[in-house]
């Protein structure tokens, strides 16, 4: 997208940029004039006002105020992602486990076991299940 804007003077240019950015009731000072370039007016920054950078022009070519917006926040930003934790039973571990059995794997459970601090699984807290669970799964056990 492409916006030209013609101004037939410099004050013309920053009378503009002021009504655009809605702030034409701001006190400004202006930058002393340096090589014959015209003076670039310096605006205090106003709090949640857009800023704008300077563009500095020349009295041939007048450069157009650049403006930024942000985009409103989509819905998708704003919602809360559902969450869910998901509850095991002893039981649920167990077919799990099972598994890892049936494909030769028994050393590895009884050392997970170990890694918990029990002997067997009818000894682990259930505040562990889902932890356990977690690696069961890395292990390659369906749950």
């Amino acid at each position: 997208m492409e916006i030209t804007i013609t101004c037939k003077s410099y004050e013309e240019l920053t009378q503009f940029a002021e009504t655009l950015l809605g702030r034409s009731g701001v006190a400004r000072t202006t930058a002393p004039v340096q090589g014959g370039i015209p003076a670039i007016p310096v605006v205090p920054n106003v709090p949640g006002a857009p800023v704008a950078p300077a563009v500095p022009t020349t009295p041939a070519a007048p450069a157009a105020p650049v403006v930024s917006q942000t985009p409103p926040a989509s819905p998708a930003q704003n919602a809360a992602v559902p969450t869910s934790t998901a509850s095991y039973t002893q039981d649920d571990l167990a077919k799990a486990a099972i598994t890892l059995m049936d494909s030769g794997r028994q050393a590895e459970l009884q050392k997970l076991l170990q890694n918990f601090g029990v002997a067997s699984l009818p000894e682990l807290p259930a505040a562990r299940y889902g932890e356990f669970a977690t690696v069961l799964r890395t292990m390659g056990a369906p749950i």
